[in-house]
């Protein structure tokens, strides 16, 4: 999967109650996040219903409480979570905290929960990763291809109401 998925699932109205993303693309994990944010969350009521994490091992309990919670004034929540060490093959949450994770990912429907892994992989053998797996919510976003570069070009342009042709999108990614 890509950057291109998660967008379309986005604008489609189609992204999953939980997901990870990872690869070695930053900047597009983050613009997928910025892209989810704008798209559903009302920045008159942001600091209710937008959070971010750095890790949660630290405070689970903060972050069950904030997933928990229904939305404010929205249809909505969103949770960050910037590094989701305990997904991946080094590092680990605690078994009662493990198992209130999986309720989460289960039953969660008003609280859209992001797991980040930049530049690493989520551990398929782990109860959270292969739950999200079955639901098709482990995202891989790396670098653009060409083709795929030269379209975002584009794209990027006519969102600012200029044009550009792909010849010319071609160029500027080869040269820049």
């Amino acid at each position: 999967m890509s950057y291109k998925i998660i967008t379309d699932m986005i604008e489609k109205n189609k992204i999953p109650g939980c997901m990870i993303l990872y690869g070695t693309e930053e900047y597009y994990i983050d613009s997928a996040v910025k892209s989810c944010k704008e798209r559903y969350v009302d920045e008159n009521y942001e600091s209710m219903n937008y959070m971010e994490f750095d890790k949660i091992e630290n405070s689970f309990d903060q972050f069950y409480e904030f997933v928990t919670t229904f939305p404010f004034m929205s249809e909505k929540k969103i949770c960050v979570v910037k590094e989701a060490g305990f997904l991946t093959s080094s590092g680990s949450l605690p078994k009662n905290q493990e198992e209130k994770l999986l309720n989460i990912i289960e039953s969660n429907e008003e609280c859209i929960i992001m797991f980040l892994i930049k530049g690493g992989k989520p551990d398929s053998r782990k109860k959270p990763v292969k739950k999200l797996k079955d639901k098709k919510a482990v995202i891989e976003i790396n670098k653009l291809n060409e083709t795929e570069l030269s379209r975002h070009i584009v794209s990027k342009f006519k969102s600012m109401n200029l044009n550009i042709s792909l010849h010319d999108a071609d160029y500027m990614a080869n040269n820049t």
